[in-house]
C-alpha cells in the first residue's frame, strides 16, 4: 500500500509568504551610497553655502590661491569661477547660483550671478561699498549693500529679478541679511537704531513682524510664507519663533540656548546647547516639538528639506554625518576616523565636508539607493519559494 506523505514546505509557504509581505510593506530608513566627490590637496568646504535645489555648491581653494565657487548637480561637478580674486558665500536654488567676490584691488565686494549658462556681474559700485550674503531661488537673488551716508555706511536690502536690480530697502537704519524663497523675502533691520527687528516681503508690500527691546536674528522663510527665526530674549540665551503668516509663535521656552535653526514647509529644526554643556537637535512638525537626540555628545548645524533632516554629531571620537528620514528613523551615514561637518541637503542627496586628512576638506555626497518595490519582491519571494515546494515533490 502506497504511504501518502505530508510536505512540510506545504504549510510553511502560507507562513512565510505572509512574513514576506510583512516585510516589504513594512516602513524602513533608506539605505544609503557616500561618495567622495573631491580628492585634491586644497580646501573644499560648505559651511558657507547656501542650499534649497537639487544641487550642491561650494567654495574651494585650487593651488591654494584663492576662492573658486563649485557646483555639482547629481552628475558633474562644475567649477563656476576661475579667477585671481576671492569669491565666496555661495547660494543654489538648483538651477542657478550667487555668490559674493573681491575684484579689483580687492576694496570692495560685488555680487555675480550664474544663470546656468553665463555669468553676470549684478553690481558694480565704487566708494569702496560692499555687497553681500547673497541668497537665490528661482532665479531672483537677494543681498545686503552698503550705500553712502556721511560718516557711514548704511545697510540696505537689494533684489534683483527680470533682469534687473531694484533696492528693496531705504531707510536710516542697517538692514541684513536677506533670504528668498520664492516672491517671499526676509531680513534683519536695526529699526530705531538699538536692537534687531524681522522684516518681511511678500512680493509687494514689507511687513515687520516682530517690534520688542531685544535682538531678533537669523531668519528664514518658505513657499508658505512661514517665517522661522531666533530671538535673543535674555543674557545668552536665544529662543526660536515661528510665524505662519498670521500668528507669531514662540517654539522654545527654556535657559538654554537654541540656534542654527532651519525651515522646509512649514517644518524647523535647530540645535539646543541643553544643560549649557552639549548640543541636542530638535524637530518642530508643524504642531510639536521633538527631541531627536539626547546623548552627552554635541549634535550641530542640523538642516531640514522635505522628509530629510541632516546634522553632525560626535561619535565620541570624532564628528560623523546622521540622518533622520521623517516617520522612519536615525541612520549614521559616516562611520570614519576623521571630522565631517556642515551638511546641506540638495533634493534627495546630502552633502558635506570631510577631513579626510585631518587639514585638507574635501565634498561627500550621500544618495538613497533605489529600492525594489514591493510587488517586485513579494512576486520574487513566491516564486522561490514555490520552486523550493517544487524540488521537495
Amino acid at each position: 500500500m502506497r504511504r501518502l506523505r505530508t510536505n512540510p514546505y506545504d504549510v510553511q509557504l502560507p507562513v512565510v509568504a505572509l512574513l514576506l509581505v510583512l516585510a516589504v510593506t513594512a516602513e524602513a530608513s533608506a539605505q544609503w551610497r557616500v561618495t567622495q566627490l573631491t580628492d585634491n590637496d586644497h580646501y573644499d568646504w560648505t559651511g558657507q553655502s547656501s542650499v534649497h535645489g537639487p544641487a550642491l555648491v561650494w567654495i574651494g581653494k585650487p593651488d591654494n590661491a584663492d576662492n573658486e565657487i563649485f557646483l555639482y548637480d547629481g552628475h558633474t561637478v562644475t567649477q563656476l569661477t576661475d579667477n585671481t580674486f576671492p569669491d565666496a558665500a555661495p547660494s543654489t536654488d538648483g538651477a542657478s547660483v550667487a555668490w559674493t567676490a573681491e575684484p579689483s584691488d580687492g576694496t570692495d565686494r560685488e555680487i555675480y550671478f550664474w544663470n546656468g549658462n553665463t555669468t553676470t556681474r549684478l553690481t558694480d559700485n565704487a566708494d569702496d561699498r560692499n555687497d553681500l550674503w547673497p541668497t537665490v531661488d528661482d532665479s531672483t537673488v537677494v543681498w545686503h549693500g552698503g550705500t553712502a551716508v556721511p560718516g557711514a555706511t548704511d545697510w540696505e536690502i537689494f533684489l534683483y529679478e527680470d533682469g534687473s536690480v531694484t533696492q528693496l530697502t531705504a531707510n536710516d537704519y542697517n538692514d541684513y541679511y536677506p533670504f528668498v524663497v520664492g516672491e517671499n523675502i526676509v531680513w534683519r533691520g536695526q529699526e530705531g537704531g538699538t536692537d534687531y527687528e524681522i522684516f518681511f516681503h511678500d512680493g509687494d508690500s514689507t511687513v515687520q513682524l516682530t517690534d520688542n527691546s531685544y535682538d531678533d536674528k537669523n531668519p528664514e522663510v518658505d513657499r508658505l510664507g512661514n517665517v522661522l527665526w531666533e530671538g535673543e530674549v535674555g543674557d545668552g540665551d536665544k529662543e526660536i519663533f515661528f510665524c505662519d503668516g498670521d500668528l507669531v509663535t514662540q517654539l522654545t521656552d527654556n535657559a538654554q540656548d537654541d540656534g542654527w535653526s532651519n525651515l522646509d514647509g512649514g517644518e524647523a529644526v535647530w540645535e539646543r546647547q541643553e544643560g549649557g554643556d552639549d548640543y541636542e537637535i530638535f524637530y518642530f512638525d508643524g504642531s510639536d516639538t521633538t527631541m531627536l537626540t539626547d546623548d552627552l555628545l554635541d549634535d550641530r548645524h542640523p538642516r531640514i528639506v522635505g522628509s530629510l533632516i541632516a546634522w553632525e554629531g560626535d561619535d565620541g571620537n570624532d564628528t560623523e554625518i546622521f540622518v533622520y528620514e521623517i516617520g522612519k528613523g536615525i541612520t549614521h551615514l559616516t562611520n570614519n576616523d576623521f571630522d565631517d561637518e556642515y551638511p546641506r541637503i540638495a533634493g534627495n542627496m546630502i552633502g558635506w565636508t570631510g577631513y579626510v586628512d585631518g587639514e585638507d576638506g574635501e565634498i561627500f555626497v550621500a544618495t538613497p539607493v533605489p529600492e525594489p518595490s514591493a510587488m517586485i519582491l513579494l512576486t520574487i519571494g513566491l516564486v522561490t519559494l514555490l520552486g523550493w515546494r517544487r524540488c521537495r515533490r
